[in-house]
């Protein structure tokens, strides 16, 4: 029944310059054999999930909401990236 079908939502890892596959495991790994694996997608969940959101500070999260309610948080690794507060306000050197 096509209207009974809720579907499922993936994040996928995308290097922003050429969008193609990250080579950093910003989601994490997995391990085939003696092969550790760079993942490229996480399941967010069943149903449509909303626009994501990233909150960075000690760590990295993204965190989106499923159409059936569900919320899923995603532990993530940015190396390299920070947080910090930037005003508005045009500040010169």
């Amino acid at each position: 029944d096509f209207c009974a079908s809720d579907g499922r939502s993936y994040l996928y890892v995308l290097f922003y310059k050429t969008g193609t596959a990250s080579t950093i495991p910003v989601v994490g790994t997995t391990t085939a054999g003696a092969n550790t694996n760079v993942q490229t997608k996480v399941d967010l969940s069943i149903g449509l999930a909303s626009a994501g959101t990233m909150h960075l500070g000690e760590t990295a999260t993204f965190n989106v909401q499923a159409s059936t309610g569900a919320a899923v948080q995603t532990d993530t690794t940015l190396p390299g990236n920070y947080s910090r507060f930037i005003s508005w306000v045009h500040q010169r050197d």
